[in-house]
């Protein structure tokens, strides 16, 4: 029995992620489970990251050429739209300054919030991460195959398997990666605040893991809402 315990306990230490409920109001849980590395791209993977697996991107959802963040080592490799509002939901210079704009807060912020909060960061290697993008909602098909809220295909690994949780953003910490809803502008063109929150969210989870302040799911989770309610917004 104490052996069961201990193999169960085992893959429950998986990821982060920020989830929605089936009215698209946001909340947040961590999980971890790896992800694969497709061979049409060159990648910047360090050499120790694990297996590949169903959740990470195929070579035809692949960006053409990945698109670098302004902040340091972010790359956005899939970025998918919504069928339903294509030219709003897909890459766009609007979208992509919009994300380069979060991402240089974050960055500009991390290290002075990790101090405040004693913190400790335990290396200053170069951080390196990814970004894939595609429909998340439930209104823009995001329980499609190959969605972020396909709980039974793409991402059946992923708890929690519940029809009434649609998650927003899911970070894999030890594969890199940034699972997140495409809808940086909304069906009109205009910034979406809530996606870019889910960013700045998934992004602490992800500096939290690669700078060795994470060691409890809850507690990350607790900092992740703490950090964008520090930069003003909200959580």
């Amino acid at each position: 029995m104490l052996k069961i315990i201990l193999i169960l306990l085992s893959f429950s230490i998986l990821t982060c992620c920020h989830s929605q409920n089936i009215t698209d109001t946001n909340t947040t849980r961590a999980i971890y489970f790896p992800a694969p590395e497709p061979q049409s791209i060159k990648w910047l993977y360090p050499t120790y990251l694990g297996p590949e697996t169903p959740m990470d991107p195929r070579p035809d959802e692949l960006l053409a050429t990945p698109i670098n963040l302004d902040c340091p080592g972010v790359q956005i490799i899939e970025w998918r739209p919504s069928v339903q509002f294509p030219t709003t939901s897909g890459p766009s210079p609007k979208a992509i300054q919009a994300l380069n704009e979060i991402c240089k807060l974050v960055f500009d912020n991390f290290y002075l919030f990790a101090q405040q909060n004693s913190l400790t960061i335990k290396h200053n290697n170069q951080f390196v991460w990814y970004l894939c993008l595609m429909p998340g909602s439930a209104k823009y098909g995001g329980r499609e195959p190959r969605n972020l809220n396909d709980h039974f295909g793409r991402f059946y690994a992923r708890p929690p398997l519940d029809e009434n949780v649609y998650y927003a953003g899911w970070t894999a910490h030890q594969r890199h990666k940034i699972f997140m809803k495409n809808d940086v502008l909304d069906e009109t063109g205009e910034i979406n605040p809530i996606t870019l929150t889910v960013f700045a969210h998934e992004l602490f989870h992800a500096l939290s893991w690669y700078y060795g302040i994470f060691h409890d799911p809850e507690v990350d989770e607790t900092l992740a809402q703490e950090f964008t309610q520090y930069l003003g917004l909200g959580v």
